[in-house]
């Protein structure tokens, strides 16, 4: 006989299965509120941005054509242009001692994406990730700052990783005269061990949301892009959304070969997961955080946020605010359909913003074994444009 726990998990689980929608995204996918168009060509944007998440493996099959790609057209870009690696850089747990057996396969990892930039003409920026800060471990800090060593010494680009030293932020880079890129490194707010504060000029942990709408006010006038490593609204597991098949097929998350039902365990995996785990957004700590720096975006009203963390592609309109998931570097999670999902793709790729006087388009670039490249290009339109 069931114990009543377990009545109600399975309730629960059912419950959910009948009232979300949960239909997920493989390839290439679009809402029926936004229409893909022709990339333009005629014109240069006033300035583009790659981003790059989660890119911590050593690149092979899909991922190294999604490699290959990418460093083609970097090679080809404007001057007027940046490369941002939106973090876990490294899995899976950051960057080792010198004297570490796997250190020599992290520093090729590491390696691999500094060649994605040798000959480009633009600026690159790198940032952190939880698996970066030796996935939340006690010795994250230390681990995040012999990456940014080691990033910076082999590029020879200057200070491109940042906030510097394992600080949170916000660091502005003005891109141009009418755009500017704010960074931040949201592990730090959800790191449980060793972190600097003093050294970052803050007194408390809130200091860093204060000076974050601080920053936004002071840049009003400017479009914003915001770039950190964990989203603020996602479709993805990170979000607490799954499709029915993580109920009876929970090994799937984790393996192509998890077509094994398990339906009481699934469901216990996606309750317990949406219960709270601190890098998901249903965690109060992450969605303190979440609900602090949304509420500076929406006032400011100019600002997009981009991100990685979830290992998938997703454009999000929520409130006039765009936000990107560019987390799929060298591996894929679900993406589920959704209030405010403009378009998605759950394939190993990245995305491309391009800047025009009265609009944004965004790209996204996918890779499949068998069907090879795939792009698609979305109107991502200002609020002073629209």
């Amino acid at each position: 006989m069931m114990t009543k726990n377990l009545k109600v998990c399975l309730t629960r689980g059912i419950l959910f299965l009948v009232f979300s929608k949960s239909c997920s995204i493989n390839r290439l996918w679009y809402s029926e509120h936004i229409q893909p168009v022709s990339p333009i060509t005629a014109t240069q944007p006033s300035f583009t941005l790659y981003l790059l998440g989660d890119a911590g493996r050593m690149p092979e099959g899909t991922s190294q054509s999604l490699f290959d790609t990418l460093k083609r057209i970097l090679c080809q870009a404007s001057p007027h242009s940046a490369l941002i690696f939106l973090g876990d850089n490294l899995y899976p747990r950051g960057m080792d001692e010198a004297f570490s057996m796997h250190r020599a396969t992290q520093e090729a990892i590491l390696k691999a994406q500094i060649a994605l930039y040798s000959q480009y003409p633009g600026k690159v920026v790198w940032l952190a990730g939880n698996h970066d800060w030796q996935y939340g471990g006690p010795n994250g800090w230390q681990a995040r700052l012999r990456q940014e060593r080691f990033v910076e010494g082999l590029s020879a680009r200057g200070n491109i990783f940042l906030p510097d030293s394992g600080c949170p932020g916000p660091v502005v880079l003005r891109l141009s005269p009418g755009l500017a890129l704010i960074v931040l490194d949201t592990q730090w707010w959800l790191h449980r061990y060793d972190r600097p504060l003093t050294l970052c000029g803050y007194q408390k942990a809130h200091d860093f949301l204060k000076a974050f709408v601080d920053t936004l006010q002071a840049l009003r006038h400017m479009t914003l892009v915001v770039a950190a490593h964990h989203p603020l609204f996602t479709r993805g597991p990170h979000g607490g959304v799954y499709p029915w098949q993580a109920h009876f097929f929970p090994l799937l998350e984790h393996f192509r070969w998890g077509w094994i039902p398990m339906p009481l365990l699934g469901t216990a995996y996606v309750l317990l997961r949406r219960a709270g785990y601190v890098q998901d957004l249903t965690h109060r700590h992450y969605r303190y955080m979440r609900d602090s720096l949304y509420a500076a975006l929406r006032r400011h009203g100019r600002a997009m946020y981009v991100n990685g963390h979830d290992h998938s592609l997703q454009v999000i309109h929520r409130h006039s605010t765009w936000f990107i998931t560019s987390g799929a570097g060298s591996s894929t999670s679900h993406v589920v359909k959704g209030r405010d999902l403009m378009a998605a793709a759950a394939r190993i790729g990245f995305i491309q913003l391009d800047f025009y006087p009265r609009q944004i388009l965004c790209t996204l670039y996918t890779f499949h074994v068998r069907e090879g490249c795939q792009r698609m290009t979305i109107p991502i339109k200002e609020k002073s444009a629209s």
